[in-house]
């Protein structure tokens, strides 16, 4: 659940970044290549300088090392060629606390800058600016449709 939490705040944080939708996808595929080959079944990391840090930022990384911590998957299973028992899959309550806590910490940070950035694509209309100083509030547009409420009802 908490990796279809921060794969889907991942989505916005691209689809935010670019202008049209026909760019969007590339950068998707790319995200999704990278989440398969860095979740660390394929391959150890954890021995290679270098790549474990770069596998750090994915949410399936993480989703994986607790479903490892769970499942206990470096006793029944290790990568092949592993060098050793990978840390993030070790068998223990602070690996398993640490795994889940870390794909919902990613979730979170994409979703923070996924407000800010659609929020500049918001219309103007929808915004809520103070007006500036000396000038009239604007009201809302109607856009042609009578007003609802109590006071529209009793005239």
């Amino acid at each position: 659940m908490a990796l279809g939490f921060a794969s889907t705040m991942s989505g916005p944080v691209i689809s935010a970044l670019v202008r049209t939708s026909e760019t969007t996808v590339p950068p998707l595929v790319v995200f999704a290549v990278v989440q398969v080959a860095f979740r660390c079944c394929l391959f150890a990391p954890h021995g290679t300088a270098g790549v474990n840090q770069v596998s750090y930022p994915t949410p399936s990384r993480w989703a994986v090392a607790a479903a490892g911590a769970t499942l206990d998957l470096d006793r029944i299973g290790p990568p092949q060629g592993a060098a050793g028992a990978d840390p993030l899959w070790e068998h223990t309550a602070p690996a398993w606390t640490m795994d889940p806590a870390a794909v919902l910490v990613l979730g979170v940070l994409c979703g923070l800058p996924v407000s800010r950035v659609l929020r500049r694509h918001e219309p103007e209309v929808t915004r809520k600016r103070p007006p500036a100083p000396g000038q009239p509030r604007r009201a809302a547009p109607s856009y042609g449709v009578p007003p609802f409420g109590v006071a529209a009802c009793r005239k």
